[in-house]
Parts: C-alpha cells; structure tokens; sequence
C-alpha cells in the first residue's frame, strides 16, 4: 500500500497535475464568462434644447461568445485551448511544446484584456457618453457599437429633424460587468501559471516563483505609473 501510494505522489509530482489542475479550472472559468454577458455599451440622443430638450438612451449588455467582434469568439476558443492542454498536461506530463503554446494562448488573451480594459472601457456617469474623433470600439466592440446606432436610428423618436447622437458620430460609455471580472481574473491567473510551467523549463520552483512574482510587480508598477502619467 506504501508503495502503491509512493507511486501515485510521484506521478503527480512528475506530471505537475496540481498546476495543471488549477490552469483547467481557470479556463474553464474563462470559458463559462463567454456566454454570460460580460460587457455593457450604451449611446445616447438628444432632441431639442434647454428646457424642451428630451434624452434618449440605448444599452446593450455583450456575451463575448456571441455579441461582440472576433476576438471575442477567439477568446473561447482560446479557453477551450486551454482546457484541452490542462488535461493533456495531467496525462502527459509538462512537455515543452505544450508549456509554450499554453503561455502563448494565456498571453494573447491577456493583450485582449490589457486593450479592453486599458482602451475600451470607459463610463460615463448621468447617463453620458464618453466623446471620441474617430471609431474607438476596437474589433472587440465596434460591430456591436455600430449595430446599436444603426437600432437607435430606426427607432421612432430617430424620424424627427431635430434627434441627434450625443458625443457626435463616435460617443459611447462602456463598462465591463461581474462576468468581465471573472473572464480577467481568469486570464491574469491563466498568465501566472502558465508563466510558472514555462519558467520551470529551466528554473527551480522557488527561482521560478520569484520571477513571476518579479514580472507582475514589474507590470503593476508599469501600470500604474502609466496611469498617472496619463492623467497628469
């Protein structure tokens, strides 16, 4: 019975299931978020002025599987990706091959997520909208921002002269909702395993641990450093 134990302690060390495990969940996670609706847009209109002036708003809460541009349909298969390679991780064992396409994936998600969050989302408060010069959607958000207008258009109020976009052509608030938080935190915990796996390539636990734990305090202090200079 010692023996048999011994073996199955060894095997799971060998194979790294714990790791694997966790980065299964985390996808998995991911995967769920894409059908829940994740991200909300929202426009409005306006007609007439001062006293006699009326508002209009137009919303729409996004499923990243369904609602939004191809990233989002990306982003699941991405997760999908990732749950895949989590089981092949526990049969297998850490290959190269399959430690590097994993980070790979975790790390084109989380460039989908630093754009979004970093360059999409922004919400306006009393019911606003945020101006912009030009088309700022991004593939993520455009083709649902752009469905949106072409709904408020045919709507009835849209037929009189006077209805016009607040924020011009381009305004619109987004925000991202709980799903959003979820679909982050999964990508951000996605990064740090499979940032770990791949440092253990050629670092000891502890070195690899420190590494990753060096990177994202060394993005965090980039982020917000990045912040305030924006807002200086």
């Amino acid at each position: 019975m010692a023996r048999m134990v011994g073996a199955v302690g060894e095997r799971l060390r060998s194979h790294h299931v714990l790791s694997w495990s966790a980065v299964g969940v985390a996808a998995a996670a991911l995967v769920v978020a894409c059908f829940v609706p994740s991200l909300e847009i929202a426009i409005s209109a306006f007609i007439g002025a001062g006293n006699d002036q009326r508002g209009f708003r137009y919303e729409r809460e996004l499923a990243l599987a369904f609602d939004v541009g191809w990233p989002g349909p990306l982003a699941l298969v991405a997760g999908l990706a990732l749950v895949v390679a989590a089981v092949t991780g526990i049969v297998v064992g850490s290959r190269p091959w399959l430690v590097v396409a994993s980070f790979g994936v975790a790390l084109a998600l989380g460039l989908l997520v630093f754009d979004t969050e970093d360059q999409r989302l922004s919400w306006a408060e009393s019911r606003g909208v945020v101006a912009y010069e030009s088309p700022h959607g991004g593939p993520l958000l455009q083709p649902a921002l752009d469905e949106l207008k072409a709904e408020a258009r045919a709507s009835p109020e849209a037929r009189n002269p006077g209805w016009t976009l607040t924020g011009g052509e381009h305004g619109f608030s987004s925000r991202g909702l709980t799903a959003w938080r979820v679909f982050l935190w999964s990508v951000l915990v996605l990064l740090w395993l499979t940032g770990y796996r791949l440092s253990r390539l050629a670092l000891g636990p502890l070195a690899s641990v420190a590494l990753v734990a060096a990177a994202t305090a060394a993005f965090f202090i980039w982020l917000v450093v990045r912040t305030l200079t924006r807002f200086a």
